[in-house]
C-alpha cells in the first residue's frame, strides 16, 4: 500500500494507481464509485464485478442498474442489459432512458415487437417531458422498428 501511495504522489494522474489504492482501502459504498471509473477509461469487463456487487448490496438502485446495463450492452450482452432494465421499471414504468434503451436492446435481439413497444413509450415519456431531443431519437429507433418489423402489406416491397 505504501508503493501504491508514493506511485500516486509520483504521478496524480495516474489512474490505475488510484484504483488499486480504492481496492486495498475498499469499503462497500466504493463499489460503484470503482464500477464507474473503469467504464470511464474503457475497461468494461472489469466494470461489471464492482457494480454487480454494487446491485447486490442495493438492488433497487437505478443508477447501479442502469450503469450495468450499459455496461452489459456495451460489451454486446443485450440480454443481460434486458434484465438491468426490467428491472428499472419494476422500481419505475416511466423511466423514458429505460424504455429508450429496451427498445435498441431489443431491436440488437431482433425481438420486433418488444423493440416497437418500448421505444413508442419512450418517445411518449420523453415528449411529456419536453425533452426534443431524446424525442425525436425515440421518434427515428420507432420509424425505423416499424419499418424494419412490420409484416409487409399487399403490394409492399419486401
Amino acid at each position: 500500500m505504501v508503493h501504491l501511495k508514493k506511485l500516486i504522489s509520483k504521478n496524480p494522474q495516474d489512474i490505475l494507481s488510484h484504483i488499486r489504492l480504492a481496492e486495498k482501502l475498499f469499503d462497500l459504498r466504493q463499489y460503484p464509485n470503482l464500477g464507474r471509473t473503469y467504464q470511464k477509461i474503457g475497461r468494461n469487463r472489469e466494470a461489471v464485478d464492482p457494480l454487480e456487487k454494487a446491485v447486490k448490496i442495493i438492488p433497487n438502485d437505478i443508477h447501479n442498474l442502469y450503469d450495468l446495463d450499459a455496461i452489459y450492452f456495451s460489451l454486446g450482452q443485450y440480454g443481460e442489459s434486458i434484465q438491468r432494465l426490467e428491472k428499472i421499471l419494476q422500481n419505475d414504468a416511466n423511466h423514458a432512458n429505460a424504455h429508450f434503451a429496451l427498445g435498441v436492446a431489443y431491436h440488437k435481439l431482433k425481438v420486433g415487437s418488444k423493440a416497437v413497444e418500448h421505444s413508442k413509450i419512450a418517445e411518449n415519456l420523453f415528449t411529456k417531458a419536453n425533452n426534443s431531443f431524446m424525442m425525436t431519437q425515440a421518434k427515428m429507433n420507432l420509424d425505423l422498428y416499424n419499418k424494419k418489423y412490420r409484416p409487409p402489406v399487399n403490394g409492399d416491397p419486401k
